[in-house]
């Protein structure tokens, strides 16, 4: 994570020693959290869910569709250019991502 394995963070964190330790601590914790998880099948939920991933990032299409499993809706899947951060560069598309899907819950709701 420190030489940018997962990709850039902010530089802020490297100009105060005790922020970028922190945050290696927390991304180390992250790590071994990602390294020890057991899934465990349960019932789907009744909820639609859209996975959203930067296309530099270590997992495939048919992973992020693997999102399926746990919802009885259809699952949508988003692919965006960039790394593991790249929310950081693509901030209004997924706010409006997420403005749309309200939006359409909130009118099938009505229904």
């Amino acid at each position: 994570y420190k030489n940018g394995e997962l990709g850039q963070y902010n530089p802020v964190l490297h100009q105060n020693q005790g922020l970028e330790g922190v945050a290696e601590e927390y991304c180390n914790l992250v790590s071994k959290a990602v390294e020890d998880y057991q899934y465990q099948k349960s019932a789907a939920l009744n909820i639609p869910i859209c996975v959203i991933y930067g296309s530099e990032e270590d997992f495939s299409f048919a992973e992020a569709s693997a999102w399926q499993k746990e919802s009885n809706f259809d699952v949508e899947v988003i692919k965006l250019p960039g790394d593991h951060f790249f929310i950081f560069r693509h901030e209004s598309q997924i706010m409006s991502i997420i403005e749309k899907k309200s939006k359409q819950q909130r009118v099938k709701s009505f229904l």
